[in-house]
């Protein structure tokens, strides 16, 4: 218990209101015991839209599952490797640059990380992700996602992405957002027979009647969307 206490006095004001809310207090002052006990114990916590700058007082919280920290001026995900339950993490419009912190999260589902300086999904390789938002980011390839066969959902839109070749072989991807990207054929997505929804606006495609017919021939069952919708975590 010592430790628990050493750590929270360590703790700046904006993470003590944060983590009090969390536990249902309206102020961090004089928490008993149990609810500071509560608190290293949190399997789910946001703090987006705050003024936080870094993650580090996550690292007391072995047991989260779910993070939402969008919208902070934190620039660096290193504590998050030391969370080994993660599952879901949102981390859009934050100043990060690299997912490495994030390679070994065996256990993560979801990731959103639009609106980042990401300049590569290299570290996603070996996950099994289901959903994976990392439109309006700096990376260049889609590389790394060519064997994440769990992928369901992906939003790739606003980058300087060409091809989307290393999707051919993932069966479970639903929906698709490669808008606003360099995408000049739709052909690798022919074979994905779950494929339900494509956002392809503002690219070479887009323009191409020919490759738009020859998509719909090929997917019948999936839906060009004019608009995407897309939520923060």
């Amino acid at each position: 218990m010592d430790d628990i206490k050493t750590w929270w006095e360590w703790l700046d004001d904006e993470w003590k209101h944060i983590f009090s809310a969390a536990v249902g207090r309206e102020t961090p002052d004089k928490l008993t015991d149990d609810e500071l006990r509560r608190i290293v114990h949190l399997d789910e916590l946001h703090c987006g839209a705050t003024a936080i700058t870094s993650l580090e007082p996550l690292r007391h919280l072995p047991h989260l599952r779910i993070l939402g920290c969008f919208e902070t001026a934190i620039t660096d995900l290193t504590p998050l490797a030391h969370l080994p339950e993660l599952e879901i993490v949102g981390c859009s419009e934050t100043q990060i640059e690299s997912l490495e912190p994030l390679r070994h999260l065996s256990r993560l589902k979801i990731l959103k990380c639009y609106a980042t300086f990401v300049e590569s999904l290299e570290p996603l390789e070996a996950l099994n992700l289901e959903v994976l938002d990392c439109s309006g980011t700096q990376i260049p390839s889609l590389e790394p996602l060519r064997k994440m066969t769990s992928l369901q959902t992906l939003s790739c839109g606003g980058n300087v992405i060409t091809s989307l070749e290393p999707l051919r072989g993932l069966p479970n991807l639903q929906e698709l957002d490669c808008g606003y990207t360099q995408v000049k054929t739709l052909e690798p997505l022919y074979g994905l027979s779950n494929l339900r929804k494509l956002f392809c606006k503002k690219t070479p495609v887009s323009t191409n009647i020919k490759e738009i017919e020859s998509f719909k021939h090929a997917c019948p069952d999936c839906k060009i969307q004019d608009v995407w919708y897309e939520f923060a975590l």
